[in-house]
């Protein structure tokens, strides 16, 4: 049995008002939990999510938001960018993008965990 690893998460959600609860959730981040998140990242989309932010907001760009994940996803996976990028996420993302907080989970890969994750944003969709 591998041994399993600490890691870091928290879900990157589309909310289209501030004043509402309503929200998508878009992508999920895992960092690695024994440097603080400082040494690797991933990101992943969440599948649908184009399709349930239309839903929820018919006038929203999304090929802005498309483009945003993708340099977030760029930035996660180097290792250099990661900390800034972090920062950047949990500090001034607020409106239309926003992060959830930090939490803890296990696993003994960073591919399973990231795949558990990114299913139960889609179930929270």
């Amino acid at each position: 049995m591998a041994e399993r690893k600490q890691f870091d998460y928290f879900f990157l959600s589309y909310v289209p008002n501030v004043t509402q609860l309503d929200s998508v959730c878009m992508a999920v981040v895992v960092l690695d939990s024994e440097t603080g998140g400082e040494s690797f990242g991933r990101m992943k989309t969440v599948e649908g999510w184009r399709i349930k932010v239309k839903q929820l907001d018919p006038n929203v760009d999304i090929s802005f938001l498309q483009g945003i994940l993708q340099h977030v996803g760029q930035q996660i996976s180097d290792s250099h960018s990661l900390p800034a990028m972090i920062d950047l996420i949990e500090n001034s993302f607020s409106n239309s993008l926003r992060a959830s907080m930090r939490k803890k989970c296990e696993g003994e890969d960073l591919e399973e965990v990231l795949e558990a994750l990114v299913a139960s944003g889609a179930e929270a969709n």
